[in-house]
């Protein structure tokens, strides 16, 4: 989750080294739909630590656009030959 906030957050860091390769990755979300998604992500990992129902959360527009981008550049990393970490993520 963190991992996510965090690619969403490098689209705002203009010295941020890998932030063009990023912002190509999740398709070049606008200014506004990366904020939207990042802030999402945080109550939705919020949500999780505190133990509270995320449901509300997943019915949002932000988690849509937060989780089409992901996918897009999961979808991206897959076909560039990136092979996941075997260690769990942690929050």
């Amino acid at each position: 989750m963190s991992e996510a906030q965090g690619m969403f957050g490098r689209l705002f860091i203009l010295g941020q080294p890998d932030r063009l390769a990023v912002e190509e990755a999740l398709g070049a979300p606008s200014k506004q739909v990366a904020m939207a998604s990042r802030k999402w992500l945080r109550e939705v990992r919020a949500a999780i630590k505190a133990n509270k129902d995320i449901q509300p959360l997943m019915v949002d527009r932000r988690g849509d656009d937060a989780l089409n981008a992901l996918d897009l550049a999961a979808e991206r990393l897959r076909k560039a030959g990136f092979k996941p970490s075997p260690e769990p993520l942690r929050g």
